[in-house]
C-alpha cells in the first residue's frame, strides 16, 4: 500500500500459523520501545495500540516526510530477530506482511480505535478495557491521547470517550449526559438520554451512529 501524508490507516497482523507472538510480558515492552523509537524516527505518530497474544492493532498517521513502511518494517524485523533468537526459533514470527486499511474519515477512526481497545474485552481477556496493560487506552481516557491528537477531542474528553468505548452499566453511570462528536459527515448530538438498554453493543450504536466496519482476519 502507498502510504500519504497525514493519512490515517489501521495496521494488523498475527502470528505465523495463529501461534503466539508474544510471550512473556518484556516481549510486548520491547516491541512498544521499538515502535515508539522507530515511529519517531520515521516520523508517525502512533494514534493508538494494542498487541494481543497472537496479534497486534495500530491506528497510525504518517506525518510530512513520513514512512510508515519503513517504520514498520524496521520494528517487525527487528523484534522478529530478537524473539526468534530469544526462543531459539527460525523463519517468519508473522503471517506475511502487515496488513493496512487506509483510514478515511473522522468517523472511521473512532471506529477502528474502539476496535483496537475492544480487543482484549471481545476476547475475553479481560472484562474492561483499562485492565489490559498491552495498550493505550488509560492515555485516552486520561486526556494524554486527546493533546496530541487535538481533533480527536470530545466534549467530555474523559468520560465521554470512556463511554463510547466501553459504556458502564453500573449505578455509577449519570442518567443524563452529553455526547458530541465532530466527524467529516456529521455532527453527532446525544441528549439526555434517561435509561440505557441491557446490552452494552445496542448503547454503542446509541452513543454514535456508525457505518459498517469490516470483520479482520485474526478475529
Amino acid at each position: 500500500m502507498k502510504y500519504f501524508d497525514g493519512e490515517y490507516y489501521h495496521l494488523y497482523n498475527r502470528g505465523a500459523h495463529k501461534e503466539k507472538i508474544f510471550f512473556a510480558d518484556e516481549n510486548y515492552l520491547y516491541l512498544l520501545s521499538l515502535m515508539t523509537a522507530n515511529a519517531k524516527r520515521f516520523r508517525t505518530s502512533i494514534a493508538a495500540y494494542c498487541f494481543m497474544p497472537n496479534h497486534f492493532h495500530l491506528a497510525v498517521r504518517q506525518e510530512e516526510g513520513g514512512s510508515i513502511s519503513k517504520c514498520v518494517q524496521t520494528t517487525f524485523n527487528a523484534y522478529t530477530q530478537a524473539v526468534n533468537k530469544q526462543k531459539k526459533l527460525s523463519g517468519n514470527l508473522f503471517q506475511g506482511k502487515t496488513q493496512a486499511r487506509h483510514i478515511d474519515s473522522d468517523t472511521y477512526i473512532l471506529q477502528v480505535i474502539r476496535y483496537i481497545h475492544l480487543n482484549p474485552v471481545t476476547a475475553g481477556f479481560v472484562k474492561r478495557p483499562e485492565d489490559w496493560e498491552f495498550s493505550d487506552y488509560r492515555d485516552w481516557v486520561s486526556g494524554t491521547t486527546f493533546r496530541r491528537f487535538p481533533e480527536f477531542r470530545q466534549r467530555e474528553p474523559l468520560e465521554g470517550f470512556s463511554r463510547f468505548i466501553f459504556p458502564s452499566l453500573s449505578s455509577t453511570l449519570p442518567s443524563s449526559f452529553d455526547v458530541s462528536i465532530r466527524s467529516s459527515q456529521a455532527f453527532v448530538y446525544c441528549r439526555h438520554l434517561t435509561a440505557l438498554p441491557s446490552n452494552p453493543s445496542i448503547c454503542l450504536l446509541i452513543l454514535l451512529p456508525i457505518t459498517h466496519l469490516p470483520p479482520y482476519p485474526m478475529d
